[in-house]
């Protein structure tokens, strides 16, 4: 193989793993964007009782902002609607006064972290894994 067409590979293989990396990098599919409201969760012990408490999801491309029954967490989404990648980052160290809000919200975390699928139909956003099922409303 003559250097030209060594060069020519090369350059083929960057390029396409560079585009890879930039459709990677575009964050959360647009129709997840947008401001969410937590209207059930469950997960292997059953559905959580959020005790009136507003759970809410601020998605902007790969960003994500929640307000959790006790405190606030920041999250990174990639993809969706269907394979998505969540990871759960910072998040506030408030106390409940409501311990069993407390699980709860430990409980939503869990869930949170262990997402791997986004559906997004008529208003409803619905985030699953092995972990359970959330589902919210948009504001």
């Amino acid at each position: 193989m003559g250097r030209a067409a060594r060069l020519t590979g090369i350059l083929a293989v960057a390029g396409l793993l560079l585009t890879g990396c930039a459709a990677a990098a575009q964050g959360a599919g647009t129709e997840l964007q947008g401001e969410w409201r937590l209207t059930s969760a469950s997960d292997g012990q059953g559905e959580m009782d959020l005790k009136g408490s507003s759970v809410t999801l601020a998605i902007e491309q790969d960003r994500a902002r929640g307000d959790g029954p006790c405190n606030i967490v920041e999250l990174e989404i990639t993809g969706g609607p269907g394979p998505v990648d969540v990871t759960v980052g910072a998040m506030t160290e408030r106390a409940c006064l409501d311990q069993d809000l407390m699980v709860i919200e430990s409980r939503y975390i869990e869930t949170l972290s262990g997402v791997t699928t986004a559906e997004v139909d008529d208003g409803t956003l619905t985030l699953s894994g092995d972990a359970g099922t959330l589902t919210y409303t948009r504001l």
